[in-house]
């Protein structure tokens, strides 16, 4: 999870521009996996941008969430992932942006909507490494401990 508070601020001398107060913008970060039976797991994903100013442009707020779900197959050597990006279709940047004597109100709609289908081959088997310590100068280290 990750919580921020980030502030922007455009920074201009000219006096055609002079810039408002800028506030700062709360961005929230969630990210949880959990492992399901049969070698399932699934993903959801959630992000929040609060709203903001940088002195010219104000931002509204929006959020986003994303869920998956992925299976190993053929002894782990494939895995299989299906996500689903922006599931309630809220990702969209609006605001109003004013320079001097001119305001423009915007509202970009693109979509962040789509499903990704992704296959991963494993080329190499996981080879399992069993570490063992191997001291040097085992009576130095005892001796200096004491």
């Amino acid at each position: 999870q990750i919580i921020s508070w980030n502030v922007y601020r455009f920074s201009d001398n000219r006096p055609a521009f002079k810039p408002t107060k800028p506030s700062p913008q709360w961005y929230i970060y969630s990210f949880h996996q959990l492992q399901l039976p049969y070698k399932f797991s699934t993903e959801c994903t959630f992000e929040f941008y609060g709203a903001s100013s940088d002195g010219f442009t104000k931002k509204n707020p929006y959020y986003y969430a994303s869920v998956g779900i992925s299976r190993s197959i053929l002894r782990e050597q494939l895995a299989v992932q299906i996500l689903w990006n922006d599931i309630f279709r809220t990702a969209q940047l609006q605001g109003v942006r004013t320079l001097n004597t001119i305001t423009t109100h915007y509202n970009q709609r693109y979509s962040t909507n789509y499903i990704r289908i992704g296959l991963t081959w494993n080329f190499n088997r996981l080879i399992q490494f069993n570490y063992q310590n191997k001291s040097v100068n085992e009576s130095e280290y005892n001796r200096i401990k004491k």
